[in-house]
C-alpha cells in the first residue's frame, strides 16, 4: 500500500496459488493480482488535541480489479457410444473482475496495520481442458466446469448464469 494524498491510498495484492503446502489432489497452480485506490471514508481522531492518527487509518470503499489465473487438474467425465470414463485433465482459468470494496484498517504501533473487508463485484470467467486426450468427435466431454461457480483464490465466483464475485478477508501487514 501507498499513500498518493492524504485520504487516498493505493493497495495492490499478489497471491502465488499453489506453492506447495497444501495436501489438495487437484494441483493448483497459478497467481492472482488485486489493485485499487482506497477511498478514506473518515479521519480517526485521537481525542486530545483532535491529531489526526495515520494517514493509512479508517474505513474506506476501494475499486479493485483482480485477475486469477491457474490451473487444477480435475476429473474430466466422458462417454462413447454408452460407455463412460473418468480421467484427470488439466484445466486452465481465468477469472477477470472489477469489485467495490468496503473496508477498515487499524494501525497498531504506527507500524503494524490490521485491515478486514467485504467486497462485491462482476467477473468474466474463462476455463479450457489444456491438450485434452479426447479428439474422436463422438465423445462428449461433460463442461460443467466452464460454467459452475468456483472460487478463484482471490475471490468467489457465482458462475456464468450469475457472474457476480464476492471477497472478505482480514489482512495483516508492516509498515516501513
Amino acid at each position: 500500500e501507498f499513500m498518493l494524498k492524504v485520504g487516498m491510498n493505493i493497495e495492490t495484492k499478489l497471491g502465488i496459488i499453489g506453492p506447495g503446502f497444501s495436501p489438495n489432489t487437484d494441483n493448483a497452480s497459478g497467481a492472482f493480482v488485486k489493485t485499487g485506490p482506497k477511498f478514506l471514508l473518515s479521519s480517526d481522531y485521537v481525542t486530545p488535541g483532535l491529531q489526526y492518527s495515520h494517514a493509512m487509518r479508517g474505513r474506506y470503499i476501494k475499486p479493485e480489479l483482480c485477475v486469477s489465473i491457474y490451473s487444477k487438474m480435475l476429473d474430466v467425465y466422458s462417454s462413447t457410444y454408452g460407455s463412460s470414463t473418468t480421467q484427470k485433465e488439466k484445466v486452465k482459468y481465468g477469472s477477470y473482475g472489477v469489485s467495490l470494496v468496503y473496508g477498515r484498517q487499524v494501525i497498531l504501533g504506527q507500524t503494524v496495520t490490521i485491515d478486514w473487508y467485504f467486497g462485491i463485484g462482476y467477473a468474466f470467467h474463462t476455463a479450457n481442458v489444456v491438450n485434452s486426450t479426447k479428439t474422436s468427435s463422438s465423445t462428449y466431454i461433460n463442461e460443467s466446469y466452464k460454467t459452475e461457480g468456483t472460487y478463484d483464490y482471490s475471490h468467489l465466483y457465482f458462475g456464468k448464469d450469475f457472474p457476480m464475485t464476492m471477497s472478505a478477508g482480514i489482512t495483516l501487514g508492516y509498515i516501513w
